[in-house]
Protein backbone atom coordinates (compact mmCIF):
# COMPACT_ATOMS: atom_id res chain seq x y z
CA UNK A 1 0.00 0.00 0.00
CA UNK A 2 2.76 2.74 0.95
CA UNK A 3 4.25 2.43 -2.95
CA UNK A 4 0.55 3.07 -4.39
CA UNK A 5 -0.06 5.83 -2.22
CA UNK A 6 3.78 6.90 -3.03
CA UNK A 7 3.16 6.25 -6.83
CA UNK A 8 -0.07 8.22 -6.40
CA UNK A 9 1.39 11.62 -4.15
CA UNK A 10 4.46 11.66 -7.45
CA UNK A 11 2.37 11.10 -9.77
CA UNK A 12 3.89 7.80 -11.60
CA UNK A 13 1.01 6.50 -12.92
CA UNK A 14 -0.60 8.54 -15.53
CA UNK A 15 -4.72 7.56 -14.17
CA UNK A 16 -7.36 8.60 -12.52
CA UNK A 17 -5.35 10.23 -9.63
CA UNK A 18 -3.09 12.05 -12.04
CA UNK A 19 -5.52 13.42 -13.91
CA UNK A 20 -7.65 14.81 -11.08
CA UNK A 21 -5.02 15.18 -8.73
CA UNK A 22 -6.30 13.19 -5.98
CA UNK A 23 -3.74 11.98 -3.88
CA UNK A 24 -5.29 11.97 0.07
CA UNK A 25 -5.87 8.52 1.39
CA UNK A 26 -9.21 8.45 3.50
CA UNK A 27 -10.15 5.12 3.89
CA UNK A 28 -8.66 2.18 3.32
CA UNK A 29 -9.35 -1.78 4.07
CA UNK A 30 -7.16 -4.91 5.17
CA UNK A 31 -7.56 -8.16 3.55
CA UNK A 32 -6.31 -11.42 3.78
CA UNK A 33 -5.46 -11.69 -0.05
CA UNK A 34 -5.09 -10.18 -3.35
CA UNK A 35 -8.85 -11.79 -4.42
CA UNK A 36 -10.58 -10.84 -1.36
CA UNK A 37 -9.01 -7.42 -1.95
CA UNK A 38 -10.54 -7.21 -5.80
CA UNK A 39 -13.91 -8.54 -4.68
CA UNK A 40 -14.33 -5.83 -2.51
CA UNK A 41 -13.01 -3.26 -5.03
CA UNK A 42 -15.06 -4.57 -7.41
CA UNK A 43 -18.68 -4.10 -4.95
CA UNK A 44 -17.06 -0.39 -4.16
CA UNK A 45 -17.11 0.67 -7.60
CA UNK A 46 -20.91 0.03 -7.94
CA UNK A 47 -21.75 2.18 -4.64
CA UNK A 48 -23.04 5.40 -5.37
CA UNK A 49 -21.23 8.66 -3.95
CA UNK A 50 -23.15 8.50 -0.30
CA UNK A 51 -22.78 5.42 0.42
CA UNK A 52 -18.84 5.46 0.17
CA UNK A 53 -19.08 8.84 1.89
CA UNK A 54 -20.55 7.27 4.84
CA UNK A 55 -18.03 4.41 5.25
CA UNK A 56 -15.44 6.94 4.87
CA UNK A 57 -16.85 9.13 7.71
CA UNK A 58 -17.56 6.20 9.99
CA UNK A 59 -13.45 5.67 10.04
CA UNK A 60 -12.04 9.25 9.29
CA UNK A 61 -15.00 11.76 9.89
CA UNK A 62 -12.16 14.96 9.15
CA UNK A 63 -11.20 13.34 5.77
CA UNK A 64 -7.33 13.55 7.18
CA UNK A 65 -4.69 11.94 4.78
CA UNK A 66 -4.21 8.85 6.31
CA UNK A 67 -0.61 8.42 4.35
CA UNK A 68 0.78 11.24 6.24
CA UNK A 69 2.13 8.96 9.14
CA UNK A 70 3.60 6.90 6.76
CA UNK A 71 5.06 9.55 5.22
CA UNK A 72 6.20 11.65 8.44
CA UNK A 73 8.26 8.37 9.37
CA UNK A 74 10.17 8.19 6.28
CA UNK A 75 10.61 11.38 5.43
CA UNK A 76 8.63 13.46 3.40
CA UNK A 77 11.52 14.71 0.79
CA UNK A 78 10.93 11.23 -0.96
CA UNK A 79 7.95 12.44 -1.62
CA UNK A 80 9.70 15.24 -3.53
CA UNK A 81 12.02 12.79 -5.36
CA UNK A 82 14.71 13.40 -3.37
CA UNK A 83 16.86 10.23 -3.25
CA UNK A 84 13.92 8.24 -2.96
CA UNK A 85 16.14 4.84 -3.55
CA UNK A 86 19.37 5.38 -2.11
CA UNK A 87 19.64 4.05 0.87
CA UNK A 88 15.81 3.39 1.12
CA UNK A 89 14.48 1.71 4.14
CA UNK A 90 11.03 1.57 1.95
CA UNK A 91 8.35 4.02 0.89
CA UNK A 92 7.62 1.66 -2.12
CA UNK A 93 8.70 -1.79 -1.83
CA UNK A 94 9.08 -2.08 -6.06
CA UNK A 95 12.75 -1.33 -6.79
CA UNK A 96 11.36 -0.70 -10.25
CA UNK A 97 10.76 2.67 -9.31
CA UNK A 98 14.28 2.67 -8.62
CA UNK A 99 15.00 1.47 -11.75
CA UNK A 100 16.65 -1.69 -10.54
CA UNK A 101 16.39 -3.77 -13.93
CA UNK A 102 17.37 -6.86 -11.48
CA UNK A 103 13.84 -6.91 -9.60
CA UNK A 104 11.68 -9.70 -9.61
CA UNK A 105 8.75 -8.16 -8.42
Amino acid sequence: MKRRVYEHKTHLIKGFSFQYNVDKLVWFDVFPDANSAILREKQLKKWNRAWKERIINEMNPAWEDLSEEWIGELGDSRLRGNDVCEGDDGLHEDDRLCGNKNSNI
